[in-house]
């Protein structure tokens, strides 16, 4: 994984549900949210550029709503974890990969019917924050 830390996690989640969210996608559910999330994140690893991430949008919208909706379960369950949000780049392109692989490992989870942050435990968990138990 890319992220390695929960405050690493939170950052590119953040970011990127955030450039999202004010780009107008919306969030989708439907039975096949786990899916359309999944390929949407893999389309999203493949991006270089913020043309290409806008492309993928607007040539997929549900794939987008249903990748929003994923990172917004992941930012909520990251925040109960007491994580918020640090210093974060310009540019939201630096962090679409890092999110596109959290999006991943949350709907691997999610077909686990497990939360996130238990499968990552369950695997290999990421480096708790500064403070945390």
């Amino acid at each position: 994984m890319i992220a390695r830390t929960y405050q690493e996690q939170f950052d590119a989640v953040f970011v990127v549900w955030s450039h999202l969210t004010s780009g107008g996608v919306r969030r989708y559910w439907s039975q096949q949210v786990l899916s359309l999330a999944d390929k949407f994140a893999q389309s999203l690893l493949l991006a270089s550029s913020e043309d290409q991430v806008l492309r993928l949008i607007r040539a997929h919208p549900k794939r987008a709503g249903a990748f929003l909706e994923m990172l917004n379960e992941v930012k909520q369950e990251l925040e109960r974890e007491g994580v918020g949000i640090a210093a974060v780049p310009d540019s939201p392109l630096l962090l679409y990969s890092p999110a596109a692989e959290v999006v991943s490992e949350a709907v691997c989870a999610a077909r686990k019917k497990m939360p996130y942050l238990h499968h990552l435990a369950s695997t290999s968990s990421p480096t708790k924050p500064k403070g945390r138990p």
